[in-house]
């Protein structure tokens, strides 16, 4: 059995049911919570909350050390999503590329943000580049999005296993395990 590959030309038509418009003012995720509570539950629908912000969501078969990317394409900011990873790791990834949508793009209509397994690093005197510390912010709003901090406690605390709660939220264990580590930043 091959590889499937889910390859869209145009953004997927993602709505969550009932909502209006979501606003992409948002600057943490737990203001999206605050807001939309009643509408979004566990595993979120991230896929539909990425639409309704305005973030156009596309698949693309990449390079395996490529998570995905977001940039503008035809004046739209649009999030590629590499096709072959697990479906853990494209919600990850679309959460990922939302936070950069959401915190770091005002303004930077030029800007392009690649998610590679490579940006985790200092640069060469010990300091977070700017690269690093965009890439860690956006990272640290996907863990909050996917993972909001009460109800991450309350499964970490009643579910049996990581691999539990990682089904819960709809992301890896290692996500999981590095979520439960900085769950108070």
């Amino acid at each position: 059995m091959g590889l499937q590959f889910i390859i869209a030309e145009d953004a997927p038509e993602h709505n969550v049911s009932g909502s209006k418009r979501l606003s992409s003012a948002f600057g943490c995720p737990e203001e999206i919570w605050r807001e939309y509570k009643d509408n979004l539950s566990f595993p979120l629908d991230i896929y539909s909350l990425a639409s309704d912000l305005g973030l156009v969501v596309r698949y693309r078969p990449l390079d395996n050390e490529i998570s995905g990317f977001l940039k503008q394409i035809d004046s739209r900011w649009t999030a590629t999503i590499n096709a072959i990873h697990s479906e853990s790791r494209k919600r990850f990834t679309l959460a990922h590329e939302l936070g950069h949508f959401l915190l770091h793009t005002k303004g930077q209509d030029d800007k392009e943000f690649k998610d590679t397994t490579f940006f985790r690093h200092e640069d060469n005197v010990g300091t977070i580049n700017d690269y690093s510390r965009e890439e860690s912010e956006a990272n640290h709003f996907a863990a909050k999005l996917l993972m909001p901090k009460e109800e991450f406690i309350e499964a970490a605390n009643s579910l049996k296993s990581i691999s539990a709660v990682a089904n819960k939220f709809g992301v890896s264990p290692m996500a999981v395990r590095i979520r439960s580590q900085n769950i108070h930043k």
